[in-house]
């Protein structure tokens, strides 16, 4: 389950299809949609080129695909399927804290500054909200380190290093 605006935050469209709608991701009422990732079209749906407008049952729900994401589009790396996520505050109360937040860092701000500027906002709302936010912070990290496993990173940092040595 995702905002709507996740993927235009990413900078990343469905190849085939559509994205989602403002209106289709309202609280309490998201609507039953689906975009599918480049190998679910592939296995499930056998690349049909119709597979727009095809349903998916999900949690026991009819949804209909409305886009295929581009081979290779993983976020996170488990992710096949991803629908609207209809936030409805009455049942994800402030002490269910088990959402990751992406965001995008403005023009000429550092993660440090970030970093700095969460821990206030933080802190004003434990102090708002101590029942429910006593003990919870927020950690930033560049999405590299927080969807790329470790064992990738690190194979990648093996392979660049590789490619430099044979470069020298």
């Amino acid at each position: 389950r995702v905002e709507s605006s996740l993927f235009p935050l990413l900078g990343v469209e469905p190849v085939k299809g559509r994205g989602f709608l403002a209106s289709e991701d309202v609280p309490g009422r998201p609507a039953k949609v689906a975009l599918i990732s480049n190998d679910l079209w592939v296995s499930r749906f056998e690349e049909d080129p119709d597979v727009i407008g095809r349903s998916l049952w999900l949690d026991n729900e009819v949804h209909e695909v409305i886009g295929v994401m581009k081979p290779g589009f993983e976020f996170p790396e488990w992710a096949k399927v991803w629908v609207p996520l209809g936030l409805e505050p009455s049942v994800h109360p402030r002490e269910s804290h088990r959402f990751d937040i992406v965001g995008r860092l403005a023009d000429g701000v550092s993660i440090e500054q970030a970093r700095r500027e969460m821990q206030t906002v933080t802190g004003e709302l434990e102090a708002l909200y101590p029942e429910t936010n006593r003990g919870w912070g927020v950690r930033i990290l560049p999405s590299r380190e927080k969807w790329a496993p470790p064992v990738i990173r690190l194979a990648l940092t093996a392979s660049l290093g590789a490619a430099l040595f044979v470069k020298l």
